[in-house]
Formats: structure tokens, sequence, C-alpha cells
């Protein structure tokens, strides 16, 4: 399957550069984010005969009070752990209390979300098999819910929450994915139990398009991935709600309590809404949204499911 980030891969990396060096400049302040109420840890696992690592927040007295869910965040092509952990600032939310907010780090920087991306995709990954391996590792650190954990992910980060909200959905019950998309075409899900899902774009983004059939591009899009996940959960018909403050998108009530919401977001390139990339040096990712509560909406969407 085409991969489309391969058209700008010199302009992606020089995209990162502002980001590395913002990252490297605050690695020490990581340590103290959100101390009082979270440990952050460093983990380093086995898969196979491959060590991989990922970071987890871990607040005090989990398990206490029963199992705890986890947030899985994936970061995008090219980037980090520790970057996509400076950009969404999920376990900094006061509700990221109720959570263990785990940041995992993708084979030379990359996702096998199937159709995308990078070496991973490429070299065929189990990055399945490494969320599998970190649900058995977290369970080291307390009790962990068996169906309700949350998936979220930007870019090629969001196309691995889609893959795993499907291959793995007895554990997942909603997953928030941004400028990024699986190619979910003749892909056989598990069928334990239906999973929410919210999906947020840029009408500027390059990269990754709302409906490929106003496009000269060829490939999955957003609107492809919202009615696989329509027919999947067998949602109803769409109606008009408000997320991240201001902005209309279209929602489905589902079976089993589940909903289906995309929100298409005027001006927004290929971005995370809610950071400020005022420092970056490559354009090519089109318009910023930092006016916009990504994180907190997606907290708000887990909260709800």
């Amino acid at each position: 399957m085409h991969n489309r980030f391969s058209l700008r891969p010199g302009a992606l990396r020089r995209l990162m550069k502002p980001l590395m060096s913002a990252t490297l400049g605050l690695a020490i302040s990581f340590a103290a984010v959100g101390a009082a109420e979270a440990k952050r840890v460093e983990r380093k696992i086995t898969v196979g005969k491959m060590e991989r690592t990922y970071i987890a927040h871990v607040p005090s007295g989990a398990g206490s009070n029963g199992p705890m869910s986890v947030i899985f965040a994936f970061h995008p092509l090219l980037s980090t752990a520790g970057q996509f952990e400076y950009i969404a600032k999920l376990h900094e939310l006061p509700s990221a209390s109720n959570y263990i907010v785990v940041y995992p780090q993708g084979f030379w920087r990359s996702w096998n979300a199937g159709h995308c991306c990078g070496k991973a995709q490429r070299d065929g990954i189990d990055d399945l098999g490494f969320i599998n391996a970190m649900f058995a590792d977290l369970e080291n650190l307390a009790p962990i819910s068996r169906s309700r954990n949350f998936a979220t992910g930007y870019s090629n980060g969001a196309g691995m929450s889609y893959m795993a909200a499907c291959k793995m959905n007895s554990r997942f019950s909603a997953v928030v994915g941004v400028a990024g998309v699986a190619d979910m075409r003749g892909i056989s899900c598990e069928s334990a139990q239906p999973v929410s899902i919210l999906h947020l774009h840029g009408t500027n983004d390059k990269f990754n398009v709302w409906d490929e059939s106003k496009s000269a591009k060829s490939g999955p899009d957003v609107r492809q991935l919202v009615n696989f996940w329509r027919e999947r959960d067998s949602c109803g018909p769409k109606e008009n709600v408000t997320r991240l403050g201001k902005i209309s998108c279209e929602a489905y009530s589902c079976s089993s309590g589940v909903e289906v919401d995309a929100c298409s977001i005027e001006g927004m390139g290929h971005v995370w809404p809610g950071f400020d990339y005022r420092d970056r040096t490559d354009k090519n990712l089109g318009g910023e949204r930092a006016d916009l509560p990504g994180s907190r909406e997606a907290m708000a969407f887990f909260n709800r499911h």
C-alpha cells in the first residue's frame, strides 16, 4: 500500500527538528511533571527478541480502588514517545489521576498500522504484540482493567490506535485519532465489544485527506474510516454536536451506548490541535489550531466511556 509520508521525508525530518530540540531542552522537567499526582517511569520490555520501551505516568495509590484503566498515546511518524508526551500532555490533565497514561516508543520512530508507516510497516513489526506486552508489564505496577482501556494517536499513531481498537477491541473502550487514518478495507476485527471513536482532522491536511474522491490521490481516507466504524458499531443517523468548545462535528449514536464522532476542523493542517507550533521552520504541515483543546477533548471522550 502506498505510503504517502514517503512523498516528503526530508520535509518531515526538518519539521521534527524544532520539536526534537524543544523536547531535549525540557527533558529535565519531564520527571517533575505532575509529580504530586503521578510517578513517571521509563520501562524496557522484551517483545519476541526485540527490546521495546515506553513511558508511563502512574498515579499515586494506583490500583488501591480496583483495576486501573490505561490510556496509550502513540506518537506520529519520525517522532518519539518523549516528544508526544510534550505535545499532548495528557498526563497533566485533572482527570489523568484516574488512568495510567502510557507513551510508547515506536520501532525506528514508526508504527506498523497495516498500510502505513515507515520501517515498522516495512519490516512487519508486531506492534499489537507490543501493546499486549505493555499490558502485561503494567500489571507489575498496578492491576489493569481487562476491557476499559483507551488509545489516542497523532498521524501514524492514530492509525496504530485504530488497528489496536480493531484487533484488540476486547481491551479497548474508546479511541481518539488525530490527523491519521488506518486502511480498514478487508480487515477482520475482533468482535468482543463495540468501540467508541472520535476523529479530529484538519481541512488543510495534505498528508491524509477527508475524502479521497475529491483529490487526485488514492488510498484510505477519513470518510472511509468513519463509515467503517459506523457500520461496525451499528450506528444510527448523523446528528450535529459541538466538540472542542466551538467546532461543529458529525456524530452517530450506536449500539451498546457507544458513539462515533468526526470533526472536520477548518484551517487546520496535519497537526495536533492545542499545541503551539510557532517555532517550527517547515510549513508543510499546514495551519495550526493552538486555540483548540485537543488533549482535553480526548480526555473528556475517554471519561464518558
